[in-house]
């Protein structure tokens, strides 16, 4: 996704959580929330707003076929391997948001 889309779902974001929230929620500040939102970051912000996403968003499984949300991700990758789970647990170990 590319930097001006991570901005502008951050923006939208902001409507309806609080910037404390969402810094709470990243590990970033709230100054570093409050910089961003303003412009006035120093530095390449995204990261901060790959972050964002990351909590907030949601994006499409390739195994499951849906999209889910980083809580629903961790609830697949937690479950344990299984032979009725193989095909999900080898996407698991291959994705990107794998923790």
């Amino acid at each position: 996704m590319s930097r001006d889309n991570l901005f502008s779902f951050f923006i939208t974001l902001l409507k309806t959580e609080p910037a404390a929230q969402i810094a709470a929620a990243t590990g970033y500040s709230q100054g570093t929330v409050s910089q961003v939102k303003n412009g006035k970051y120093q530095g390449d912000d995204t990261i901060f707003l790959q972050a964002v996403f990351a909590v907030y968003g949601k994006w499409q499984c390739p195994n499951l076929g849906t999209d889910v949300d980083l809580q629903q991700c961790r609830a697949e990758m937690a479950k344990p391997y299984s032979a009725g789970r193989v095909r999900q647990w080898a996407v698991c170990q291959q994705c990107e948001r794998r923790s």
